[in-house]
């Protein structure tokens, strides 16, 4: 919200903001900053959600859009928060009857939105680990992530990697839109890293394909077909998927400044297991 302000404040003139009594927006930090910048604060009273009911109306339809994506990504109810961070930046991106033929993305900055920069929430990707972070010369070159949100501090993806289960921002990525895990292997990661379970996670991920199919012509399609075309197993039952059409299994395009980012192409064509949904 202070960063908000701040942005606002070098094309507007703001005089007061309105907030409920939450200690979330009133707290001592917040009316320093107000009184420094000589904003009145004018907080509402308690259950009197009409007193600002345009921010209460938009929350709940964002919330609505949080439930319908968790439904749709079968993502676990203690990311909803990274849910709400996606939806946010949609909604800022798409237009509104508020403001025709423009967006609250270029109504706040000028500029329109990057559209090419949006991606389906809950897709694997594959995030470079820097050389600093990686245990010896023959560690992977890419970490195995879950997408989940907009950095709001930079330029920056937030991730859930899916290996620690820690939630990362990166910028070097490379993103596969048609695949994503599965929902138990997530909630057996999350309730092992932040509630303390003993629950096993296993060394293989279990990749299963994201259902797109109804979106295809909106999502990212790979840029070159992957080198594996045979079905191939192994003892666990892993096997690669063979009835995807063709440019479902090309590589996804890289988002990456670094000169390595050709390795993620290894990962994918040699690595990869599907398992059924």
């Amino acid at each position: 919200m202070v960063n908000l302000i701040v942005r606002l404040e070098k094309q507007h003139v703001i005089n007061r903001v309105t907030f409920d009594q939450d200690v979330e927006f009133v707290n001592k930090k917040m009316k320093g900053f107000l009184t420094d910048h000589s904003i009145e604060l004018r907080p509402t009273n308690a259950y009197t959600p009409k007193e600002n009911s345009l921010v209460e109306k938009q929350n709940g339809n964002l919330m609505n859009k949080v439930r319908a994506i968790r439904e749709a990504t079968g993502l676990s109810e203690s990311l909803w928060g990274e849910v709400l961070m996606f939806v946010v930046e949609v909604d800022n991106m798409s237009s509104t009857k508020a403001l025709p033929d423009m967006t609250p993305y270029q109504k706040l900055t000028g500029m329109k939105p990057d559209v090419s920069k949006l991606y389906v929430c809950r897709c694997v990707v594959f995030a470079h680990v820097p050389k600093k972070k990686r245990a010896s010369k023959l560690s992977p070159k890419v970490a195995p992530t879950l997408f989940l949100s907009y950095s709001q501090s930079s330029l920056g993806y937030r991730l859930l990697n899916l290996r620690t289960g820690d939630l990362v921002e990166r910028r070097d990525v490379s993103f596969r839109e048609d695949i994503t895990v599965d929902s138990k292997y997530v909630e057996n990661l999350l309730a092992r890293r932040y509630y303390g379970s003993q629950v096993i996670i296993p060394d293989i991920i279990s990749f299963v394909r994201l259902p797109v199919n109804a979106v295809i012509d909106t999502v990212h399609l790979p840029d070159k077909v992957s080198e594996d075309a045979d079905t191939y197993g192994d003892d666990d039952g892993h096997y690669a998927d063979k009835g995807r059409p063709k440019k479902r299994r090309r590589v996804a395009p890289t988002d990456s400044s670094s000169d390595e980012s050709e390795d993620v192409d290894f990962i994918w064509n040699r690595s990869l297991r599907l398992v059924p949904a």
